[in-house]
């Protein structure tokens, strides 16, 4: 890879020995991997590398344990947390309204859950 930048939201690469979009067509829908320093810090302080959010344990508000993070969907509006507790789990989309702190260090965060007919779910 030559070189990556973020445009409109979508990220563009571009790679050393292809030089014209035509060429670059034929890695289109292709798997490509990269080694990812997951401790390297971020852009800014609110970037984080999905493994390191796997595996945080959640809690509300007032302390109380709410779960586990087993998973982060990548959706298009932003990534959603899994949180796991027993044999349940809770999505919560991972905006800062929701989850207004993240401890990577201390492997925690404190979660809002969204109210669904009176009831945190």
């Amino acid at each position: 890879m030559a070189s990556a930048r973020v445009h409109n939201g979508i990220l563009l690469l571009s790679f050393e020995g292809i030089e014209d979009r035509n060429a670059i067509e034929t890695l289109r829908n292709e798997l490509l991997y990269a080694d990812v320093d997951i401790e390297a810090p971020g852009v800014d302080e609110d970037d984080y590398h999905v493994l390191q959010l796997i595996g945080c344990k959640a809690f509300l508000v007032d302390g109380d344990e709410f779960g586990e993070v087993s998973e982060v969907l990548n959706l298009p509006g932003q990534d959603v947390l899994v949180i796991k507790s027993g044999s349940t789990e809770t999505l919560i989309p991972f905006v800062r309204q929701l989850v207004p702190i993240v401890d990577i260090k201390a492997r925690r965060m404190t979660v809002i859950p969204p109210l669904i007919e009176g009831e945190m779910k």
